[in-house]
């Protein structure tokens, strides 16, 4: 198993282009592989790159939303200027 991740601190770098590109490419290169591409981007454009923006907008959270939550449960919330908006959906029957 290998991993491979694109991260720089400034913005517009390309950092999600060259993410969904290199993905794309590594699954042409091995159709059985499995690959997994995270999305960390608060805006979501990984994911709209993916042709999942409905599903995105639909879900009403994000990873990225997800792991602050979890971090402020760990460390403790802000004390002032934090509205907390939580939701899990159950997807199925």
């Amino acid at each position: 198993m290998s991993v491979y991740a694109v991260a720089n601190q400034k913005g517009g770098v390309g950092k999600t282009t060259i993410a969904l590109n290199f993905a794309a490419a590594l699954a042409q290169l091995n159709e059985e592989a499995t690959i997994l591409l995270i999305d960390l981007d608060p805006q979501g454009h990984c994911t709209e790159g993916c042709g999942l923006k409905a599903a995105y907008l639909e879900q009403g959270y994000n990873l990225y939303e997800a792991l602050i939550m979890y971090l402020w449960l760990r460390v403790g919330f802000p004390k002032q200027g934090f509205q907390a908006q939580f939701s899990v959906t159950k997807s199925g029957t």
